[in-house]
């Protein structure tokens, strides 16, 4: 059993959503996307990680690239944006409708600490993709109070010890 801590709430309308979306996913001829107080949808999404960092991949075809914001806070990736309703004209009757259009997000749970800085992010074919970093492990020399190195015996300022 894993056991997963977050460490900042998250927030509670944005639960609900999450929990009516799967509730209608469950009822057959409802459509599956949020209806009422705010449209925002969550896209499909893939999250692994390599020995080298955490990958997600998002499928949200058909927005400009000015409509996408990503973002690291802490230990959450959130990935936010719009993809507008085509216009019509003409008078339409659907048969299916399983695209959905307008505001969406997606918070991500970061399991290990990332270089932001070394981010990369590219869109395309209708897929963003946000690789993450794993950050480098920093070597911390523990020093006696006359400067010289606990490990070895010798003076921290050279190889000649400082001298």
């Amino acid at each position: 059993m894993y056991v997963v801590r977050r460490v900042r709430g998250r927030d509670p309308l944005r639960i609900q959503q999450e929990m009516e979306e799967v509730f209608r996913a469950l009822i057959p001829g409802r459509p599956a996307f949020a209806t009422g107080l705010a449209s925002l949808w969550r896209p499909p999404l893939e999250v692994y990680e390599t020995d080298q960092a955490l990958v997600i991949r998002a499928e949200i075809a058909g927005l400009d690239e000015e409509r996408l914001e990503v973002g690291v806070d802490g230990d959450r990736l959130t990935i936010y944006g719009e993809r507008p309703d085509r216009q019509h004209t003409e008078r339409r009757s659907y048969h299916e409708a399983h695209v959905a259009y307008g505001t969406f997000g997606a918070d991500v749970f970061l399991p290990f600490p990332v270089d932001v800085d070394r981010a990369e992010a590219e869109y395309r074919e209708g897929f963003l993709e946000i690789v993450l970093p794993r950050q480098t492990a920093r070597a911390i020399v523990a020093r006696r109070s006359d400067g010289t190195s606990v490990a070895t015996g010798t003076a921290g300022r050279g190889e000649d010890g400082g001298r």
